[in-house]
C-alpha cells in the first residue's frame, strides 16, 4: 500500500503545516485545525467552542457570493479536542478562498447579538442530532460512562450558562498561530506552493502556545444498556480503552470483520439468515492521544432478543477462544487490507486519514501502519483483544 510523502513545515509564525501534493488531485483543499474543543472547558461551558465555530463560519454576504461563484465546498466542525475549518475548490480559486478563510478566522463578530442568534442555531442542531433512538441511548451511556464527554441533551442545557465574554476569552487563548495545524491538499507547482506558504505565514493571529488535548476520563471501562421500545428491544455497549496502537487497530479491524461485517461477519450472517437482525452496528472511534471508544448496538424484535443475544455471545466466545482457522484469518486480512485501500481512494478520504489521526504525532495510527500491521494479526492476538473488548459480556448479558 503506497502513500504519498507528506511535506511538513513549521512556519515562522509558529503554525504547523502539512502538504500532500499529488497529481491525482483535481481540486485543492485546506483544513485549519485548532486544539480547541469540548474537553478544554468544564462541562458547564461545553458549547463555547461550538458557538465560536458557528460565528466564525458565518461569512459576510460578499464572501458567500464569491464562494457560490467559485463552487467552493466548505464546512466546519467542533470535536472533543479540536475545532476544524475546511474548504475545497478548483485550483484556480484556491489562493483567494484561503484569504477569505483566514480573514474570517481572524475577524469573528463576537457580539451579544450574534451569540443570541447562534445559541438558537446550535440548540436546534443538538436537538436534531438526538432524535434517533440509538443516539438517545448513546447519549445516556455517555453521561453515565464518561466524566468529561457529555450527551447532546446535556450540551443543550449548557447553552444558558454561556456569555459573550466566555467566547472572547476562549478565542484569545486558543486561536493563536502556535495552536494551529494547517493541512493543504492538491497538485501544486513549486511556485504555487510558495505563494500558499507566504499567505499562511501572514496568518494574522497572535502567537501563543500549542495546547495539549485533554484525556478522556471514564468512570469504568465499559457499560451496556438494554431498552424496550414498543415491539423492539435495543441494545448498546460502549467501551473505552485509554491506549490504542496500530497493532490493536489492525486486530480490531479483523475482529469486526470476523463478527459483524455485513459480508464476512459470522454473527451477522447467521442473524441475517434467520431473519433476526435489524440495524446491527459496530464501530470504533480513535479519540484523543490514541484513546479509543468502540460501540456495538442493534435493534431486535423484542420476543427474539434473547435468541439474537445467544448467537452474538456464541460468536464472541469463539473469537475469545481463538476458534478461527488459518484460511479464514487470511481471508479476513485480505478483506481488511482491501477495505483500507478503498478507504484511501480520493481527496476527502486521504485528508481524513491524515488529519483525524494527528499527523504531527509520530506514534499516530496512520492507515499505512495499520495496513502493515494487518499481516501481524494472529489467532492469539485476536483472542486477546476479543477478551478485552467483550470483558464480562457473557455474565452481563
Amino acid at each position: 500500500m503506497q502513500f504519498e510523502k507528506v511535506e511538513k513545515y513549521k512556519l515562522k509564525n509558529g503554525a504547523q503545516l502539512a502538504i500532500l501534493n499529488s497529481p491525482e488531485f483535481k481540486s485543492a483543499k485546506i483544513t485549519v485545525k485548532f486544539n480547541a474543543g469540548y474537553l478544554h472547558l468544564p462541562n458547564e461551558k461545553n458549547q463555547v467552542p461550538h458557538l465560536l465555530e458557528h460565528i466564525i463560519y458565518d461569512h459576510n454576504e460578499d464572501v458567500k457570493h464569491d464562494f457560490a461563484k467559485f463552487g467552493v465546498w466548505q464546512n466546519a466542525g467542533t470535536w472533543d479536542g479540536e475545532t476544524d475549518y475546511w474548504l475545497e475548490c478548483l485550483p484556480e480559486y484556491f489562493e483567494s478562498t484561503i484569504q477569505h478563510l483566514l480573514y474570517d478566522i481572524c475577524n469573528p463578530i463576537l457580539t451579544s447579538e450574534k451569540l443570541t442568534v447562534e445559541k438558537k442555531t446550535v440548540e436546534n442542531e443538538l436537538s436534531t442530532e438526538r432524535l434517533e433512538p440509538l443516539q438517545l441511548m448513546y447519549g445516556k451511556i455517555k453521561d453515565d460512562l464518561f466524566e468529561n464527554i457529555i450527551s447532546e441533551h446535556a450540551k443543550k442545557a449548557t447553552l444558558k450558562n454561556i456569555e459573550i465574554e466566555d467566547l472572547q476569552k476562549f478565542y484569545q487563548e486558543f486561536y493563536t498561530t502556535d495552536n494551529a495545524r494547517i493541512f493543504i491538499y492538491g497538485h501544486f507547482s513549486d511556485q504555487q506552493k510558495q505563494k500558499i506558504m507566504d499567505l499562511l505565514e501572514n496568518f494574522a493571529l497572535p502567537r501563543g502556545e500549542e495546547k495539549s488535548i485533554p484525556a478522556i476520563k471514564s468512570r469504568q471501562q465499559y457499560i451496556s444498556r438494554k431498552e424496550e421500545d414498543g415491539d423492539l428491544t435495543r441494545f448498546m455497549r460502549v467501551s473505552h480503552f485509554p491506549h490504542f496502537s496500530n497493532h490493536v487497530a489492525a486486530n480490531y479491524s479483523i475482529l469486526f470483520r470476523y463478527l459483524f461485517h455485513s459480508d464476512s461477519g459470522n454473527a451477522y450472517q447467521e442473524l441475517r439468515k434467520k431473519g433476526l437482525i435489524y440495524g446491527f452496528y459496530l464501530g470504533a472511534d480513535i479519540q484523543n492521544d490514541l484513546s479509543e471508544i468502540n460501540e456495538i448496538s442493534f435493534s431486535a424484535i423484542a420476543e427474539k432478543y434473547d435468541e439474537v443475544m445467544q448467537i452474538v455471545k456464541k460468536w464472541v466466545k469463539k473469537a475469545q477462544n481463538g476458534e478461527i482457522s488459518d484460511e479464514e484469518l487470511d481471508f479476513l486480512k485480505t478483506v481488511a487490507k482491501n477495505d483500507l485501500r478503498m478507504d484511501y481512494k480520493d481527496l476527502d478520504d486521504r485528508a481524513g486519514a491524515l488529519e483525524n489521526r494527528f499527523i504531527f504525532n509520530e506514534q499516530e495510527t496512520f492507515p499505512e501502519r495499520v495496513f502493515a500491521e494487518t499481516d501481524n494479526v494472529t489467532r492469539e492476538s485476536l483472542s486477546e483483544l476479543a477478551c478485552e473488548v467483550f470483558a464480562d459480556f457473557e455474565k452481563e448479558n
